[in-house]
């Protein structure tokens, strides 16, 4: 998400522009900032006033108002990523939708938010770090096995069905790495959590899954990646999103907001 600000002969021709006005923003971007398609932009004037939020399409797409003020009950009017999240979720032509954020900026949980109100079956799966290649060998069932660490999940869809009054667990399907090669997932919403501990392979292998009517949402941290040899350029999370830059099913955005105590937020800056 770009950040631009307008000197006053910009905002007065935007303005002075009236119906056309986001036709001027469109020619403005293209002129100064060559934007690709789903580039996020919040243009503001010398004040620091937003005047307009929205992603470039070729044309101009303003942020739907349901995303801006309260989603389901939960008020997003103060945190400016998450509206491109759920902007992201409601359009249809999006079918893949990364989201980078450190721990704690509320990726998994704006996801799940935006997947549960707009799907009735969501697939969740995430990378076990360390073992997620092999929970095979280990004994047990494999949904045994991958129960310690959906505590994450249900953190998130307790905080949900606290915010919206609506009981929608039952809505939202774990399933293992494992069990999702050979699926053909229509219809439905799979999120995929912890993305920056998965490599290419593995990535690719979840979004081919995706079938008519299903959307696919990475999200990841590239400040968490415990496997050494995902580090660097060659990081799945990172060459899908570079992949796929530019085409217009696809859209990234950065979470930065720490919706976490101080003392959690120096952690993970410090240690």
């Amino acid at each position: 998400m770009q950040e631009i600000i307008l000197d006053d002969q910009a905002v007065s021709e935007y303005y002075s522009a009236g119906e056309k006005g986001e036709l001027f923003l469109k020619k403005y971007l293209e002129k100064n900032y060559d934007p690709v398609v789903n580039d996020s932009f919040i243009i503001k004037s010398n004040d620091l006033k937003i005047i307009w939020k929205g992603k470039y399409k070729g044309k101009i797409h303003k942020l739907r108002e349901v995303a801006i003020n309260e989603f389901k009950g939960v008020k997003l009017s103060s945190d400016i990523e998450q509206q491109f999240v759920i902007d992201d979720i409601l359009d249809k032509d999006i079918k893949l939708i990364t989201v980078v954020g450190h721990a704690g900026t509320g990726k998994t949980f704006i996801s799940l938010l935006g997947s549960l109100a707009m799907s009735d079956k969501v697939i969740y799966t995430r990378e076990v770090v360390g073992v997620g290649r092999s929970l095979g060998l280990l004994p047990g069932e494999l949904e045994e096995k991958f129960a310690p660490y959906l505590a994450g999940l249900w953190s998130n869809i307790d905080a949900i069905e606290e915010l919206t009054f609506e009981r929608v667990g039952e809505k939202v399907e774990p399933k293992p790495i494992e069990y999702m090669r050979g699926a053909n997932i229509k219809n439905k919403y799979l999120i995929v959590d912890e993305a920056q501990n998965a490599d290419k392979h593995i990535l690719k292998t979840l979004i081919s899954r995706a079938g008519e009517g299903c959307k696919v949402i990475l999200c990841g941290s590239m400040e968490q990646i415990d496997d050494k040899s995902l580090r660097g350029e060659g990081n799945g999370f990172k060459q899908v999103i570079n992949a796929f830059r530019g085409v217009n099913l696809f859209s990234n955005n950065n979470l930065t907001k720490d919706k976490r105590s101080r003392l959690a937020m120096l952690a993970d800056k410090l240690l």
